[in-house]
């Protein structure tokens, strides 16, 4: 059976605007420092305390953040906010969001991913859908903002999965863009059996879509060996000026745990753009993923699934660097965080880090990059002390990109009950997060993440964070006890295949 087959539309019950009790706060000991904190008012899992917002399991948390408004999408909810917090239309579902953007005939939106552009000051978004009845491929779907404004609408595109009339099915979407184009991938799994078959990458001129035409025709290219291009492909969000040249790339993990970058070269705009697999090019450590029994969690033997060792939150290039982050195992077989940052010119690895706590899993990471070398990286944390939580931790990066100094790690929104919601066999979590820069400010950071609101309920957390400290911060959640510390080491590899989002 297709993983998606038995999607549903969502149903959005009620907006929920009560926040998690997290106390009286003081400011965090350090330069970074929480400016602006609340919850989403998306809810989902179990039927309980609150009214869901969302019937999917896991969320698949994304932020996008522009001058002046925040876009909050998860599987079954699309949200806007003022960056105060204040939300600024009534919460609708996926499927709305979709459907307002010139789409017809959604069925089942799920696992969104959504961008702000700052050269363009545009937004971009993008989703699966599942199968229509009697069908077997779905469609990829990616959407515009009309204005630097999202709440001024959006121009919607639907682009069929099994181009070349191939019997695919699209699963782990992933959006990215640089100064020419904009990039999506996907994993490509046969309709009837759900075997991997290969990855398909698609590059879109920013000429073409920024005209709003009536229908796309993206440059598509599907891989079938994973030899060549990696799994789980994610295109890198290109901050860099660039050239005439596409310089399109992607960013996969590799049999080995280390990693292989592919592109798409040429023009864009005449398209003739051409991509490039050509298999391991960034040789890195190598590390176990998350322990496959999951993260403990306070009060209950059951855990959490923290995920595998797949890239699942966005890889970021400013100049000639790329950032990204890894789910891993630390040496004392905790859910771990890995920061990898490597040459875009030559594929060199700079910098290999490990983030780690001792009595406590990290998971679902998601990392942003300022060009001076400040840097936030969001995740969840939970141990036998602590149910899962919202977390971020700010760094300093050296000039050469070759070491980092990380700060006491900022508790951001504390879980409050034990969440067990088994979907696909997994007490499943994530399966990413988001952490961009403010486009108005290069030294302030946002963060969006999922903790426990109540038993059996996931929430999303919303902060913003200054890496410099701000003597307008309110509302500054207290440092977590977590120690930070740089491993290596060669570790067996254990890998499970993205399960697509469900109903609960």
């Amino acid at each position: 059976m297709c993983p998606l087959r038995d999607f549903r539309r969502g149903m959005v019950f009620s907006i929920v605007t009560a926040l998690a009790t997290l106390g009286s706060f003081s400011a965090a000991q350090a330069d970074g420092v929480v400016l602006t904190s609340f919850s989403s008012g998306i809810v989902g899992g179990k039927a309980g305390a609150f009214p869901l917002t969302s019937n999917y399991i896991p969320p698949d948390t994304q932020l996008a953040v522009g001058t002046q408004t925040l876009v909050h999408l998860t599987n079954g909810a699309a949200a806007f906010y003022n960056k105060s917090g204040a939300v600024l239309r009534p919460i609708v579902t996926l499927d709305q969001f979709w459907t307002d953007a010139g789409i017809a005939n959604v069925n089942g939106a799920v696992e969104p991913r959504v961008i702000y552009d700052p050269s363009s000051k545009l937004y971009y978004a993008s989703s699966l859908d599942a199968p229509r009845p009697g069908q077997n491929a779905n469609n990829l779907l990616l959407a515009v903002s009309r204005t630097s404004n999202p709440l001024d609408g959006w121009q919607g595109y639907k682009i069929p999965v099994n181009f070349g009339n191939r019997d695919h099915f699209g699963d782990a979407n992933a959006l990215g863009f640089n100064a020419q184009g904009v990039f999506l991938s996907l994993s490509s799994f046969q309709s009837v059996n759900g075997a991997f078959i290969g990855s398909t990458t698609f590059a879109i001129a920013k000429s073409d879509l920024l005209a709003f035409p009536n229908s796309l025709k993206p440059i598509a290219a599907y891989e079938k060996s994973a030899t060549l291009t990696g799994f789980s492909l994610q295109p890198v969000v290109d901050y860099s000026s660039g050239s005439i040249d596409a310089s399109g790339r992607f960013v996969a993990r590799y049999f080995d745990n280390s990693f292989a970058v592919s592109r798409f070269t040429g023009s864009l705009e005449n398209h003739s753009a051409i991509y490039q697999a050509t298999g391991q090019n960034v040789f890195a450590t190598n590390y176990a993923p998350p322990p496959p029994e999951g993260a403990i969690q306070k009060g209950t033997n059951q855990t959490i699934d923290a995920g595998d060792n797949l890239l699942t939150s966005a890889v970021i290039q400013r100049g000639d660097n790329i950032y990204l982050v890894q789910g891993v195992s630390s040496p004392v077989g905790r859910a771990a965080i890995r920061l990898l940052v490597f040459r875009a010119s030559d594929n060199v690895v700079l910098l290999d880090k490990l983030v780690s706590d001792p009595n406590r899993d990290l998971y679902f990471p998601s990392v942003a990059v300022n060009d001076t070398g400040d840097l936030v990286i969001g995740y969840s944390a939970s141990g036998a002390d602590a149910y899962a939580s919202a977390y971020a931790v700010v760094g300093k990066l050296n000039a050469s990109r070759s070491s980092v100094a990380f700060e006491t790690p900022i508790l951001l929104a504390a879980g409050v009950a034990t969440y067990r919601v088994p979907s696909s066999g997994l007490n499943r979590w994530g399966e990413y997060s988001a952490t961009w820069i403010d486009p108005t400010d290069p030294n302030r950071f946002w963060t969006a993440q999922e903790y426990a609101i109540a038993k059996d309920q996931w929430g999303t957390y919303i902060s913003q964070i200054s890496v410099h400290g701000d003597s307008g911060a309110t509302n500054a959640p207290e440092p977590a006890t977590i120690f930070l510390f740089a491993l290596g080491g060669t570790c067996t590899l254990l890998t499970r295949r993205r399960k697509s989002p469900r109903r609960s």
